[in-house]
């Protein structure tokens, strides 16, 4: 037990590193990002935390991508490729993993430019239908992606709507500077997508109560859960999102595209993920 406390405090410790090294340049972010892997490295020996410790590995990788342009980073983002097949191969269900894996093929083949039909598309299709398989439709707006990159409006617009519906889109502004939407952004759908987003205004007369006295105090409203629970796989802030997810250690539905965003256990830090590609 307490050989469990003391890992889950080194992987923490490895997480803030990590955090520093995003900020930091050249040789610093280097030297941070290497102290970070030496860490995830020790805790994969043989212990509870692997799973965890493989996906903030490819996670902490995907982020040094970011950083280096040319060969230097495509190499890094196969390493996070293998990094999270490493993951889902110890925890098969680990959402985060599956999310961020379809986003680092798919940012590879953004980086080397590849044709639409090259097997990393293929790689990244099928990362996201198993995250799909783990939690329904988790992956729909990194497929929304997809299928704007291949020109195919009508899966797009399904997409786009399923991820709305399960409460899994990033948020609007990112949706719109979403490079791999611009083939679709010019269709009619897409406007009127974007302004199903926006919350109708309610009109007070039509919903205040005539019987209710004028100085009644208001009645609290209950906000009802988000209909997308935390997978036990991602670590508890782990929810896709946009740009870097987050995708975000926090998996607010996983972005990605250079800029990365799931819902897993519950890591104490900000667990990103990645939940689109952009």
């Amino acid at each position: 037990m307490l050989g469990g406390i003391f890992n889950r405090r080194r992987l923490n410790k490895a997480v803030a590193v990590v955090r520093k090294a995003r900020n930091a340049e050249g040789a610093k972010a280097s030297q941070l990002f290497a102290q970070a892997y030496e860490t995830y490295a020790a805790l994969v020996q043989g212990d509870l935390l692997q799973a965890e410790a493989m996906y903030r590995w490819g996670l902490a990788l995907m982020e040094q991508a970011q950083q280096q342009p040319g060969e230097d980073g495509e190499a890094l983002l196969e390493e996070a490729m293998r990094r999270f097949d490493c993951c889902r191969l110890l925890k098969p269900d680990y959402l985060a993993a599956a999310l961020d894996g379809g986003v680092a093929c798919l940012n590879l083949a953004k980086r080397r430019q590849l044709a639409l039909d090259a097997p990393l598309y293929a790689l990244a299709a099928r990362s996201f239908e198993a995250a799909n398989q783990i939690q329904p439709c988790a992956a729909a707006y990194n497929q929304a992606c997809l299928a704007a990159l291949n020109h195919d409006g009508v899966a797009c617009q399904r997409y786009l709507e399923q991820a709305r519906d399960h409460g899994v889109l990033p948020d609007d502004a990112d949706i719109q500077a979403d490079e791999d939407l611009a083939a679709v952004r010019g269709q009619a759908w897409f406007a009127e997508f974007l302004v199903s987003l926006v919350p109708a205004e309610t009109d007070d007369a039509n919903v205040a109560d005539a019987g209710a006295p004028a100085d009644s105090a208001e009645t609290e409203v209950s906000v009802p859960a988000d209909p997308v629970a935390a997978a036990d796989s991602l670590p508890s802030n782990d929810v896709p999102s946009k740009p870097l997810a987050t995708a975000t250690e926090d998996i607010t539905p996983s972005l990605s595209g250079d800029t990365a965003a799931a819902a897993p256990a519950t890591p104490s830090d900000d667990s990103e993920s990645s939940r689109n590609s952009g």
